[in-house]
């Protein structure tokens, strides 16, 4: 019995093309202590710098950076973090401009649990980074106002004993996002419309929920790609795509996983891989010119269903086990 290579996501180091400008204003915000608030605004002018850096409990930052082009900066390159250490901490960085060669990038990392973080931008080239340890935290992050042939990216890392939930937007082309969550509960979802879009979902632990949603089709010819690996027990992994071509991957170790995947439109690939017992995968090519899908389940108790609504297709099912059962419809 062969074993498939199970996927691994790594987290490269992804650069983002600036604008190469020189540097603006800057502020700094340092607390430490219990109940500390910090907001820094940032209107006028570009290439600015913040930063706010908490320590202690019930702490909320908040970086808001606005600009309204002038003519004097006509592309501007901009950069936010916050760093807490504590529980029950708040950040929150919204960038905004007006430019689309604009650029954004926000940092923040949290420690101990019960943490929020909340990042907004809005831009030509956008990068967010989000750091949480320990459990029970929230990370949001949207990005819009993408160019063409831009660059949008985030990455989200969450770990800790309790649940972890990561949410990513992006409206824009370009996105790529990798989600890493080790923890009990953990959920991730991401939405990514228009074209050139990669996401990346790994989750370890137990009560993973993973769903990734790749949506509108992209006028210049760029698909989608997502992998979602699962190491756990009672997992769960959902994908749908509708752009011009496309590839998911899902892979599944542990007891009890569901995976579905939906694909729509001209050229699609899929790899559903479930190593242990009472697995059930289900996927579906729609309106496809071409598709290729390959299901492989290992353990006890799995059901297999694929339905076909390509012109040209290749289904492949393997089940090792027993009490299995698979459907295929073309």
């Amino acid at each position: 019995m062969t074993r498939y290579k199970h996927s691994i996501l790594l987290l490269p180091l992804l650069v983002l093309a600036t604008p190469a400008l020189a540097q603006g204003p800057s502020s700094t915000i340092v607390q430490h202590g219990l109940n500390n608030g910090a907001t820094i605004s940032q209107t006028d002018g570009g290439s600015v710098t913040a930063e706010i850096v908490q320590s202690g409990e019930n702490l909320a930052a908040t970086i808001t950076q606005h600009w309204d082009r002038t003519g004097l900066f006509p592309d501007v390159a901009n950069t936010a973090s916050i760093n807490q250490s504590g529980g029950l901490n708040t950040a929150t960085i919204e960038q905004a401009f007006s430019n689309d060669g604009d650029a954004n990038e926000a940092v923040i990392g949290q420690g101990a649990s019960s943490n929020l973080a909340t990042i907004e931008q809005d831009a030509g080239i956008n990068s967010a980074r989000i750091n949480q340890s320990s459990g029970s935290n929230l990370a949001t992050v949207s990005q819009q106002l993408s160019l063409a042939d831009g660059a949008n990216l985030v990455i989200i890392d969450q770990a800790g004993i309790g649940s972890n939930t990561a949410n990513v937007s992006q409206f824009a082309y370009a996105g790529t996002t990798h989600i890493v969550q080790n923890s009990s509960f953990s959920t991730a979802d991401v939405e990514q419309y228009n074209g050139g879009h990669d996401a990346q979902i790994r989750q370890s632990g137990a009560l993973q929920t993973a769903e990734i949603l790749q949506l509108v089709p992209d006028v210049h010819g760029r698909g989608a790609v997502s992998t979602v690996n699962q190491n756990g027990i009672g997992n769960s992994a959902v994908t749908t795509q509708s752009e011009t071509s496309y590839s998911s991957e899902i892979t599944q170790d542990g007891s009890g996983n569901s995976a579905t995947v939906e694909q729509h439109l001209e050229t699609g690939s899929l790899l559903i891989q479930q190593f242990g017992s009472n697995n059930i995968a289900t996927a579906e090519f729609e309106n496809s010119a071409v598709s290729s899908a390959n299901i492989r389940q290992e353990g006890e108790d799995h059901i297999a269903k694929f339905v076909n609504n390509s012109s040209l297709s290749d289904t492949y099912i393997a089940q090792y086990g027993t009490g299995h059962i698979a459907t295929v419809t073309q």
